[in-house]
């Protein structure tokens, strides 16, 4: 009985983030690496990670120098990624929480790969909250009005 409900709340951590964002896909770790790069964001700045997943992306942007915080609705998601951080606790955290519901007006930059259906919503988000010159890497999806200023592969690197 105990491994039904095992069963069920995976399928419940895993599933429900669709209709808050995106289900959990993994990304490349080489194309974290090209991104943080081509942001232009440096040491000592902010890199805000909106469902940062297993974490990942995180610990590219601090062996870079760039303090580093996602925010992760999936509990289990949030574990091991707490985890995972906990050799670059100084410089990254991750938080069991919902970004539509955080201000991000103090980060430098952001990194997102939300699915097309959200991008709206985020755009209007991120035209409210965002300070000048902050830096939007969206992953796959690109934000409906707004123009990127470089685009690769799979990404669009947007300066609001």
């Amino acid at each position: 009985m105990i491994w039904l409900w095992l069963v069920i709340f995976l399928l419940l951590c895993f599933s429900l983030v669709v209709f808050i964002g995106a289900p959990y896909l993994p990304s490349f770790n080489k194309d974290f690496d090209e991104l943080i790069k081509i942001s232009g964001l440096s040491s000592g700045q902010k890199l805000v990670d909106l469902g940062s997943g297993d974490g990942r992306l995180l610990i590219a942007a601090v062996k870079r120098g760039i303090y580093a915080v996602g925010y992760e609705i999936n509990p289990i998601l949030w574990a091991l990624s707490t985890v995972r951080l906990l050799p670059y606790r100084k410089l990254a955290k991750v938080k069991l929480r919902n970004f539509w519901q955080v201000n991000l007006s103090d980060a430098d930059g952001i990194f997102v790969f939300l699915i097309d259906h959200f991008m709206p919503r985020l755009e209007r988000k991120l035209n409210k909250e965002l300070k000048s010159n902050s830096i939007v890497i969206s992953y796959i999806f690109k934000l409906p009005n707004k123009r990127p200023f470089k685009v690769t592969k799979n990404s669009f690197i947007y300066k609001f």
